[in-house]
This record gives structure tokens, C-alpha cells and sequence, in this order.
């Protein structure tokens, strides 16, 4: 019990200082940020190769290193890191002793209360607590070749140019004169003829037409007024009487009875006459 109090306040310790310390570093491949220094330990991201991290601290050999990735905090492999050497990059496992990266032991339990409160797993951290990663051989550092020194061949000697000949001048005759021909006579121009002006006769006068006697203009008749009779009345004839239209009859309702009417009574017929002798006939 109070060799793991002390293995606890020495990771706190050793925590701290490497956050104070804290050396920017790069990734070499693609690899995943771990809660923990071992594969076995819950996923937290995906880191790709380029991208900066802030190592906080590393395990015992450098195998494993406590990194902030964009924030979060987790555990990568010590191998996939590299460090900016000035001149060229080197991988941490050589250079991490001389840029004073700090030897830290994983403590979960208040790793996982300060950082990973909020992460699903965090639920089943007692499960955590008490599982061990199993052995696993040390992971060997990643050498990365240095580069090839560029070959510069030894300076050559390089002969002068050879002068190059200047031939003699030469005798350049001088050009040949152009001759001037001869002026000629140019004849004078010859004056232009100009026609003697023609006698042009007046224009003839136009004759104005003797003036013709207009008549004055007839007056316009205007018939005498016709006597118009008066208008005759309008015959308004009086108005007829119409008379009021008659009611039609309606049908006739007949009044059903169960008993039927009395018969009306019937005229004595007359008797008839007796064929014979002695009988008068009635007038």
C-alpha cells in the first residue's frame, strides 16, 4: 500500500513536470491515441502522420508518451514520434534523454479522474482499475536513415578561352560618285485658251393676257315663308271599362256516405188502352 502511495504521488509529480516542460513533436505514421501506455486501453482518436503534439512525458525506455493532441490527452507509441533537431528531425527514443523529456509511471486512476471524466468507458473504470496489460515486448525505436550527403566533385580546372582572332582591317574603296545628269530644257507651259464671250440675247418678254370681265355674283333666292297650320290635337280616346274576370268553377267534390241517397218517387205511368168494342179513346 505505501509503495503504491508512492508510486501515485511520484506519477503526479512527474506529470506535473512534464506539462511544464512539455516539447512539441510530430508524427512519423498514422497511429491511435490511447487512454492509456498500451493497445489494450480504450480508443480516444485517430492521429495522422504530420500532426504536432505536446509530449507531457514518456514511460521508462521511451516506449510509450503521455501527448496532447488538439486538446485531448492520451498515450501514443514512443517510436512514431520525432523531434526537430535543429538541422534534420530525429526519433524521440534517441534524442529524449538530451532534450530532457521526463520519465513518467501511468497512474489510472487519477490520470483517468482528470482527464476522462466525461468519456463513455469512464463508467466501467473500476473494470479499468484493476486490469493489467499483459507483457509485450518493447517496441524497437524507429531509425530513420539520415540523409545521403550530397556529393560535391573537386573544382575542375577549367582552361581559359581561347582569344579569339581579330582579323586585319581591310582597305574599303571608297563609294563611287553618283552622277548628276545634265539639266534639261523644260519648254514653257502653254497658256491655257480661253473662248471670247458670245453674245447672249435677252429673254423674251412674257405677254400678259388682257384682263377678262368677271361677272358680279348672282344673289341667292330665297323662297317667301309658307303659312304652316297649326298642329292638330292628339286624339286621347276614353278609357273602356274591363270587366273583372269570372271565378272558374272548381270540380265538384262528391261526399262519400255509406248510406245511399232516397230514391226520388216516380210518376204513375198511364194505362194503356183496351182493344174492343164500346171503349172510348181519351183525348
Amino acid at each position: 500500500m505505501k509503495t503504491l502511495i508512492l508510486t501515485l504521488a511520484a506519477a503526479s509529480a512527474l506529470s506535473l513536470t512534464g506539462m511544464a516542460q512539455a516539447s512539441p513533436a510530430y508524427l512519423v505514421q498514422d497511429t491511435e491515441l490511447m487512454a492509456g501506455p498500451d493497445q489494450g486501453y480504450p480508443l480516444l482518436d485517430d492521429l495522422l502522420s504530420g500532426d504536432e503534439v505536446d509530449v507531457q512525458g514518456c514511460t521508462d525506455g521511451y516506449y510509450w508518451c503521455d501527448v496532447i493532441a488538439d486538446g485531448e490527452r492520451g498515450w501514443v507509441p514512443g517510436n512514431a514520434l520525432q523531434l526537430d533537431d535543429g538541422d534534420q528531425m530525429a526519433p524521440l527514443p534517441n534524442v529524449g534523454y538530451d532534450y530532457g523529456v521526463p520519465i513518467v509511471v501511468f497512474a489510472i486512476q487519477p490520470y483517468w479522474n482528470a482527464y476522462y471524466s466525461g468519456y463513455p468507458f469512464f463508467v466501467q473504470r473500476w473494470t479499468w482499475y484493476q486490469w493489467a496489460p499483459p507483457y509485450r515486448p518493447p517496441m524497437p525505436p524507429r531509425v530513420v536513415p539520415l540523409p545521403h550527403p550530397i556529393f560535391n566533385p573537386p573544382p575542375r580546372d577549367i582552361p581559359p578561352p581561347h582569344p579569339i582572332p581579330n582579323p586585319p582591317p581591310r582597305d574599303i574603296p571608297p563609294p563611287h560618285p553618283i552622277p548628276n545628269p545634265p539639266p534639261r530644257d523644260i519648254p514653257p507651259p502653254q497658256p491655257i485658251f480661253n473662248p471670247p464671250p458670245r453674245d447672249i440675247p435677252p429673254p423674251h418678254p412674257i405677254p400678259n393676257p388682257p384682263p377678262h370681265d368677271i361677272p358680279p355674283p348672282q344673289p341667292i333666292f330665297n323662297p317667301p315663308p309658307r303659312d304652316v297650320p297649326p298642329p292638330q290635337p292628339v286624339f286621347n280616346p276614353p278609357p273602356r271599362v274591363v270587366p273583372l274576370p269570372q271565378p272558374i268553377p272548381g270540380p265538384r267534390m262528391r261526399v262519400a256516405s255509406t248510406q245511399r241517397p232516397p230514391a226520388a218517387p216516380r210518376a204513375p205511368r198511364p194505362a194503356a188502352p183496351r182493344s174492343g168494342g164500346g171503349g172510348h179513346h181519351r183525348h
